[in-house]
């Protein structure tokens, strides 16, 4: 059997195609784990998303922060992209990248220590800022793929307001 195209609605279609009149013992136990499985995969396509910041100064937690974020604010699996703005997390969260072609993410918006958890790259282009707002906490950054930085990446803005960087990953780590 050959399934075409990226959508698992059309492998579920195509599996279930032509058994409108076969009753439900008479399904092969395969089908239903194939079934299964497709159903899975559309789950993790429709989930995992792009968002990408609107500029101005805005919150994490914001949804009018974000657009094409399925979930009104990033999720874990979720890409991040800020372009522009300053962009605070105000709350801690897990994603999978983080790629700052503009604007800045300021880590913290008060006491309470925050935690960002980024299971894949950091990107800070030339002109994008990574920083640590200042507060008199420790934040978490936790980062299991690579750092790239071509902008300023400042998790100490002085002796009481820093983060914390652990290197996560299961394999060897650059930062560039």
């Amino acid at each position: 059997m050959s399934l075409h195209g990226n959508s698992s609605s059309c492998c579920i279609s195509h599996i279930f195609r032509n058994m409108t009149n076969k009753s439900l013992s008479s399904i092969s136990p395969w089908l239903v784990w194939l079934a299964l499985a497709c159903g899975l995969l559309a789950q993790s396509e429709v989930l995992a998303a792009t968002c990408t910041s609107v500029g101005g100064n805005r919150n994490w937690d914001t949804a009018s922060t974000w657009i094409n974020c399925n979930s009104g604010i990033p999720q874990a699996g979720d890409t991040v992209v800020i372009t522009s703005g300053t962009v605070t997390l105000n709350t801690s969260a897990s994603i999978n990248d983080l790629t700052l072609n503009g604007g800045t993410l300021a880590i913290g918006n008060n006491n309470t220590a925050r935690t960002l958890t980024v299971n894949g790259n950091i990107v800070v282009a030339s002109g994008a800022t990574l920083n640590v707002n200042n507060n008199t906490v420790l934040h978490t950054l936790n980062v299991a793929g690579n750092i790239t930085n071509n902008g300023t990446f400042d998790l100490a803005r002085d002796s009481n307001s820093y983060c914390a960087a652990n290197f996560t990953g299961t394999a060897a780590q650059t930062i560039n």
